[in-house]
């Protein structure tokens, strides 16, 4: 379910009206889940609800919060009566019928936004009782989620095997698993596995077959409980779920009813040049009554002892690998050099080393290992740490020649700096462009006009290459009456957040501006950095306009538990590239001494910086994005 919060909050930043009852209720049961519930802020609390059965709710909420952390949540029905509604969630664990659980949420629609009642499977403590209007239709909707919550247990349970197969015949069909070889049958589990995919992981399994295993129970609880990771997973299984490294089928035998798949995986991280990991893995396989190839659950991974390369017969396997590996790759063609470095950027900003093979030119020998070895050199290079991505900075041709540079953009300290840059140096032959097998050095025939170049462009400062690339924006003013519509500040916000969500340095520093100082640019990245290194999920509550100013106010719910969840308001101003967040006018709900000092901090830069009236109106809206703390 984490993943599923993550996708939820993140992906999907909520503003107002954009949330119907049903997401609300599922929203709400996964912050209870992580104890990030304000009551009066996050609920239909009345006002006048005494101390006493706010304990008594508390009490419940906390206990319900224990049972939603696991298991998968949907909302199944929903009645709606105006502004008041009634929604039913399933929590659905392992499509175990026993751990299936009906989570029965009133809601109330309170200035376009739909919000919980405090009780769940009512509307107690919502001061709906000295609404006749409303006590009517509240009962009504009591009735009906009592009425219908056990209609959808007993339904539920009768059909959870059922949902089961539904979401498996969702991955495929029989007809499909027919066609795929043995090869296809394991990479797909494998990549089933590493997605978290459950029904997909048992596609390959029998789950579709007319006649199961005979252990396919104990099949399904092996699987999902390692896919959902609810115990720390056995090593063999963590090597399979995080086969981030490149991988290829080595070898198949197929023999009366049964096959054999063994694949090979090659990891930058864990090799070093001249010494090569390459780990060995073998799939079984068995033909089905319905003539499909169903995987079986090899022994290393039941015992959680991944394969060791030991056995003599592996010793073959991995040197033959590096060929397989290379002989797999699609060959890629360039016309000109940018367009090669803009995809190579692509390739080395994705997850998998695997895709930046196609772009490495094999030496004259044409040795497959080397190319492995030149790979994982520029791999390491480049992402030799999580928390770095490559940014393109320039191109430049000389003939048949060319040089890229690239700077490491450092979650933890990002900024283009010298000693960051990186320069790869491009070839062009039989009229296409291609990275040479060591692509970051220079030889006697490397053109050196190419070389003086890259010498003076690397020494470029942060603000030259922000206005070379036509990035971030920077600012003298903010004129008077100048504020973004609604609108605009709602796509400038979503922009940042969803570049930081993605980690993106061109997309992060296009959505931002800054002043048009020294101080604006360090300020820049400082915040850059500081918001790609706290690690949340967001959801937008209000937008604020004041004269030359628009404003989001956003939830943010960091990731550890142990912190609590806080507020922010992202200023937006409009500027030649259009709106944009100003990033060191970042301002939090001020609910501990550090954040009013980095408040305050932020009040003496803009002081120093604008009018009189232009940190006035801020303050305004400052002021009515403190109030949303403790609006009910």
């Amino acid at each position: 379910m984490r993943a599923l919060v993550v996708g939820l909050l993140m992906l999907c930043p909520l503003a107002h009206g954009e949330s119907g009852p049903s997401d609300a209720a599922v929203t709400f049961l996964i912050k209870l889940a992580r104890d990030r519930i304000d009551l009066t802020r996050d609920t239909a609390l009345h006002e006048g609800t005494t101390a006493e059965k706010e304990a008594v709710i508390r009490r419940q909420l906390k206990r319900l919060s224990s049972v939603v952390d696991e298991g998968e949540l949907r909302a199944i029905d929903e009645k709606v009566e105006g502004d008041l509604a009634a929604v039913l969630v399933s929590r659905i664990i392992d499509y175990d019928p026993s751990q299936l659980q009906i989570f029965a949420i009133g809601m109330l629609r309170r200035d376009d936004r739909w919000l919980p009642a405090p009780v769940p499977a009512s509307f107690e403590n919502t001061g709906i009782t000295y609404l006749p209007e409303l006590s009517r239709s509240s009962r009504e909707l009591e009735d009906w989620m009592l009425r219908e919550r056990t209609h959808h247990l007993t339904r539920l349970r009768d059909d959870i095997q059922a949902n089961l197969l539904d979401d498996i015949h969702k991955a495929g069909s029989i007809e499909e698993l027919r066609e795929l070889s043995p090869d296809e049958i394991v990479l797909n589990f494998i990549d089933a596995c590493s997605e978290r995919d459950l029904p997909g992981a048992l596609l390959y399994l029998g789950g579709l077959e007319a006649k199961r295993p005979k252990n396919w129970d104990d099949i399904l609880q092996f699987v999902s409980s390692n896919i959902r990771e609810i115990k720390e997973p056995n090593e063999a299984w963590r090597d399979l779920t995080h086969m981030d490294g490149a991988r290829a089928v080595i070898q198949t035998d197929t023999f009366a009813n049964g096959a054999m798949v063994s694949i090979g995986e090659f990891s930058p991280f864990e090799s070093i040049p001249g010494q090569p990991e390459i780990s060995i893995f073998h799939f079984p396989l068995e033909r089905s009554l319905d003539e499909t190839w169903r995987l079986k659950l090899p022994s290393w991974l039941l015992d959680g002892i991944p394969p060791d390369g030991a056995d003599p017969s592996d010793v073959e396997l991995i040197e033959a690998f590096p060929e397989k590996l290379i002989e797999k790759q699609s060959p890629l063609t360039f016309r000109n050099p940018g367009a090669l470095m803009e995809s190579f950027q692509q390739a080395l900003s994705s997850p998998r080393f695997e895709n930046i093979l196609p772009y490495i030119s094999p030496p004259p020998s044409g040795d497959a290992l080397a190319v492995l070895e030149r790979a994982s050199e520029l791999w390491l290079d480049f992402r030799g740490r999580d928390s770095q991505a490559p940014l393109l900075l320039e191109v430049q041709q000389d003939g048949d020649q060319a040089c890229a540079l690239i700077s490491l953009f450092d979650d933890r300290n990002p900024q283009i700096r010298r000693s960051l840059v990186r320069r790869v140096f491009l070839l062009r032959k039989d009229d296409h462009w291609a990275i040479p097998a060591h692509p970051q050095e220079k030889t006697d025939q490397t053109s050196q006009k190419l070389v003086a170049w890259a010498e003076k462009t690397s020494g470029l400062d942060e603000e030259e290459w922000l206005k070379r690339l036509g990035l971030a924006t920077t600012i003298g003013g903010i004129p008077a009456d100048s504020a973004p519509t609604e609108a605009e500040a709602l796509v400038a916000a979503k922009a940042w957040l969803e570049s930081i969500r993605s980690r993106d340095p061109r997309a992060i520093l296009r959505s931002v501006a800054a002043f048009d100082d020294e101080r604006g640019i360090k300020n820049l990245f400082r915040t850059i950095g500081h918001e790609l290194q706290a690690d949340h999920l967001t959801e937008v509550l209000k937008i604020h306009r004041r004269g030359r100013w628009a404003a989001v106010s956003v939830d943010t719910f960091p990731t550890q538990r142990s912190d609590d969840p806080y507020l922010l308001l992202y200023p937006i101003v409009r500027t030649e590239s259009g709106p944009r967040v100003l990033a060191e006018a970042l301002l939090y709900h001020a609910d501990t001494r550090s954040r009013d000092f980095l408040n305050q901090t932020t009040w003496n830069r803009l002081n120093d910086r604008l009018p009189e009236a232009a940190v006035a109106e801020l303050k305004e809206i400052q002021n009515a994005h403190d109030a949303l703390a403790n609006k009910p």
